[in-house]
């Protein structure tokens, strides 16, 4: 018998563009692209019935980010067929008056 947990588990991976992430985390935990990257798959492969995935629309080329959004949830849902995949698009803009 397979126990898994019934939450969703959200990733906003704040950007695809590996090279905007890292100026943008200079240092600590979240520094490391790749393990962040690659975080919904862990979720996925120890169970997790649904993951959610997005970046923040604003950072970088909105439309890459959207479009490499896509693609990380398709990737999660050949992989992990059983997993429920949700997207997230944030969006960051300028604050009036800033």
């Amino acid at each position: 018998m397979t126990i898994g947990c019934w939450w969703t588990r959200e990733w906003i991976q704040e950007t695809y563009n590996e090279e905007l992430y890292l100026k943008l985390h200079p240092a600590g935990p979240k520094r490391d692209f790749r393990f962040r990257l690659n975080a919904p798959d862990r979720a996925a492969r120890a169970g997790m019935r649904s993951v959610n995935v997005g970046a923040l629309l604003g950072l970088d080329q909105w439309r890459r980010d959207a479009f490499y959004t896509g693609l990380h949830a398709d990737w999660i849902q050949a992989t992990y067929p059983g997993v429920d995949i949700a997207v997230s698009a944030p969006r960051m803009r300028p604050h009036e008056g800033s």
